[in-house]
């Protein structure tokens, strides 16, 4: 009861801050206080309340989880949502507008050069992920040298990419037709065009499956979504050029492959 009771009193001093009060230090006595809380129920022995005890950090309202959020850098956001259900659900669920909000406020405020909105048809979450190079890799997680290819929507280093990857040529060699071809997504590395082997095994049933009087209305569409990533990168590789100096590690790759991001070992 007495537990319950100071809880309450912190969610009411929470809502009741002073924007001049730095909230993380807020925030780190409420972790001590449920720290403290289950080292007391512990010595008392009672073992079947420390599952509660430790639920009470994860049934904070959301307007309270949202504020907390708004502290935190993408890469903690990142961190945060594999706490656990909740938090996971809070973080990404990619139809709420309030999750992908959180998001993007992130971006804008700790990742400042990122001014750009995410690329059509993509969420704030997601978009974010793809801009946080110091987690490495997205396929092997090694934090190495990576790129981030935006044609196929993913960070990853050379390596990755050959292996998840097939090259133009082979499509050709694999009897796939043209017109098909030319509506995929890909990315332009070492002189070869590459296409991401998912995106592909997804993308050619539903040509296959389509009707004669179908397919051309599907193609056109594939084409205007292509040609809007084009027309993004080109605008993205514009504004890279114009605003990192010529000494910085970031480095401007051949069309349509993205941001070249060096990770220090």
């Amino acid at each position: 009861m007495e537990s319950e009771q100071n809880m309450l009193a912190m969610h009411l001093l929470i809502t009741n801050l002073s924007p001049d009060i730095e909230f993380f230090n807020f925030f780190n006595f409420s972790l001590n206080f449920f720290n403290i809380l289950t080292t007391k129920i512990k010595t008392e022995n009672n073992i079947k309340n420390i599952p509660k005890a430790q639920s009470l950090i994860i049934s904070l309202p959301p307007e309270i989880f949202i504020i907390i959020c708004s502290f935190l850098p993408p890469n903690d956001l990142c961190s945060l949502s594999q706490v656990c259900f909740k938090f996971h659900e809070y973080l990404c669920t990619s139809n709420s507008s309030t999750t992908q909000q959180i998001w993007k406020e992130s971006r804008l405020k700790f990742m400042p050069k990122e001014t750009m909105p995410p690329p059509e048809g993509m969420i704030e979450k997601k978009y974010v992920e793809l801009l946080i190079i110091e987690r490495g890799c997205q396929i092997c997680k090694r934090k190495t040298e990576c790129n981030i290819y935006w044609g196929l929507e993913v960070r990853c280093c050379e390596k990755c990419l050959i292996k998840n990857c097939i090259t133009r040529g082979k499509l050709y060699m694999k009897k796939y037709p043209r017109e098909f071809i030319d509506i995929l997504p890909y990315s332009y590395f070492n002189c070869e065009y590459y296409y991401w082997k998912k995106q592909l095994d997804i993308t050619y049933p539903q040509y296959c499956n389509l009707l004669e009087e179908n397919k051309q209305c599907w193609l056109d569409d594939k084409k205007r979504s292509l040609d809007s990533k084009k027309k993004y990168f080109d605008q993205r590789k514009k504004t890279k050029q114009k605003n990192n100096p010529r000494n910085s590690p970031i480095r401007i790759s051949p069309p349509f492959t993205g941001t070249l991001l060096t990770i220090h070992k």
